[in-house]
């Protein structure tokens, strides 16, 4: 495990590869639907941000797979970040992102939010689910300084931040990348 204070908490090789395929394999066969447009990042000018194709599943659909991770984020949000977490929520669409190579794939700068006026997005939580190696698609943050995460790199690696930093995913070189998007929240201003 790797955490910086005031940012992020990263488990390496939180899936094994056997589970990867399992969970590619289910999210594959049971999608709900592709992401709406209006949800992915836009600039000033309303031109989006994201480049990848974004496809969802309800959090109830795929839990039963990843309950150990739900668990994972409530102990490390207690034990290091203190933010007030509701459970995650079995209607909500978790977002699976597949960056291509061949398209040059790449999220821009932006950071991840919730519209209602009751609650903040708290955390977002990706887990790494390619299945084969890759290049390009670095992870960054930036919180005063852009910081590269190298710990989140691999197959069954995940990574947990505050949704309200600015993120990016660089361009993918070589291969396909593949994540699952998983988002987090609670009352707001706690």
């Amino acid at each position: 495990m790797k955490f910086n204070r005031f940012d992020y908490w990263v488990w390496e090789n939180f899936f094994s590869k056997e589970e990867i395929y399992k969970i590619n394999r289910f999210i594959e066969t049971n999608l709900d639907q592709d992401e709406p447009p209006r949800f992915a990042a836009r600039n000033k000018k309303g031109v989006s941000r994201k480049f990848l194709t974004t496809k969802q599943i309800q959090w109830n659909k795929i839990r039963p797979l990843l309950w150990k991770l739900e668990d994972a984020v409530h102990l490390i949000n207690q034990e290091h970040f203190e933010f007030h977490l509701h459970p995650f929520p079995s209607k909500f669409m978790c977002n699976y992102n597949i960056y291509s190579s061949k398209t040059k794939d790449h999220y821009g700068w932006h950071y991840d939010q919730c519209t209602a006026i009751d609650m903040d997005m708290k955390f977002t939580v990706l887990i790494n689910l390619s299945e084969k190696h890759y290049q390009g698609g670095k992870f960054e943050i930036f919180n005063a300084i852009t910081h590269t995460v190298e710990s989140y790199n691999k197959p069954g690696d995940v990574l947990m931040f505050k949704s309200f930093l600015n993120h990016r995913v660089k361009k993918v070189t070589k291969g396909e990348r593949k994540t699952l998007a998983i988002f987090t929240f609670g009352p707001r201003w706690k």
